[in-house]
Formats: structure tokens, C-alpha cells, sequence
């Protein structure tokens, strides 16, 4: 009895830094593996769907703004962005037991992002779109509750980090940030 009760407390001890579960980082990893596997495709995918259900997102890109949402679907420019973001966030996912690197990688997309004129609000936008898409693409059978609850929780740690690296940079930051508009 001994064994599965230190089992169980592992699964669910929590991890301050991340607010995440060892059980929740196993989920988290275990369901985007597919996606890792083909950045190409779900890059694309991730991002043709994201820019035709909220244009405006699409605007904030500047190699995409103004384009038709048909033209770009095949653009070798869209794939190489996919590929980037779908990249970016296996790098996140790979870094869940190593909280302090995966901080200042967030911290880095928040100040890249703010230098670029991007708001904070893109960034909620994305993180529930994003579970939606792989609920879309990966199935229920994949992205189960407990799953959902796993995305959920990471994506509120990766906001919260970000949106407290943008504020501290529009306080502290000599570099202009760009206009998007």
C-alpha cells in the first residue's frame, strides 16, 4: 500500500513554478508528441485556422497583414512561421521540469512580443484557441478532460509570465516599440 500511496502523492505533487502536476507535465508532453512530430502541418494548420477565426491576429503579423486568408494557405512564408511557433512551444513543453529556463524562455517571447507592438490580449486569445485546435486536430480520445485541465493550467502560467514581462518592459524599456497598426 506503501508504494501506490508515494505513487499517487508524485503524480500530484505540485510544482510551484509552473503550477503543474508531475501527472499534468506527463499529459502535456504525451499530447503534444503528435504535433511535434509533423511542426509543418500543425504549424499551417495552427496558424490558417487561427488567422481565419479572428482576423484581426492575422494583422498582427506583418509578413501576413492585408493578405488574403487564401492566398497565404500555401505560402512557403506561413509553413516557415508554423513551423517556428509549433517549435517554439515543443521547446516550452520540453522545459516543464526545468522551471527556471522555461521562465526566462517566456520571459524572451513576452519582451520579443511587446518590442513588436503585439498586446498581452493576442496572447489569451491563442493559448484557448490553441486548445480548441488540438481538440480539433488530436480528438477527445487524446484531449481528454484531465488533458484539458493540464492546457488550461499551463497556458494561465505561461500568460501570467508574459503579461508581467511586458509590463515591467513598457516601464523599464528604452526600445520603442513598433506600430502594428
Amino acid at each position: 500500500m506503501g508504494s501506490s500511496w508515494s505513487g499517487f502523492l508524485e503524480k500530484n505533487e505540485l510544482d510551484e513554478a509552473t503550477g503543474l502536476t508531475v501527472k499534468q507535465k506527463r499529459i502535456l508532453v504525451q499530447t503534444w508528441a503528435p504535433v511535434d512530430k509533423d511542426t509543418k502541418k500543425y504549424g499551417v494548420a495552427l496558424l490558417w485556422q487561427l488567422f481565419k477565426e479572428y482576423p484581426d491576429v492575422q494583422q498582427q503579423f506583418p509578413q501576413f497583414k492585408d493578405e488574403s486568408i487564401d492566398k497565404i494557405k500555401d505560402s512557403p512564408k506561413l509553413r516557415a512561421h508554423g513551423s517556428i511557433v509549433i517549435k517554439a512551444i515543443s521547446t516550452m513543453i520540453q522545459n516543464l521540469d526545468d522551471a527556471e529556463c522555461l521562465v526566462e524562455m517566456i520571459k524572451k517571447t513576452g519582451r520579443d512580443h511587446y518590442h513588436r507592438g503585439i498586446d498581452y490580449k493576442y496572447f489569451e486569445i491563442i493559448g484557448q484557441f490553441l486548445l480548441q485546435f488540438l481538440k480539433g486536430q488530436l480528438g477527445t480520445d487524446v484531449i481528454t478532460t484531465e488533458a484539458e485541465e493540464a492546457w488550461v493550467t499551463v497556458f494561465k502560467t505561461i500568460n501570467s509570465v508574459i503579461k508581467i514581462e511586458m509590463d515591467e518592459e513598457a516601464t523599464q524599456s528604452s526600445r520603442p516599440r513598433v506600430n502594428n497598426d
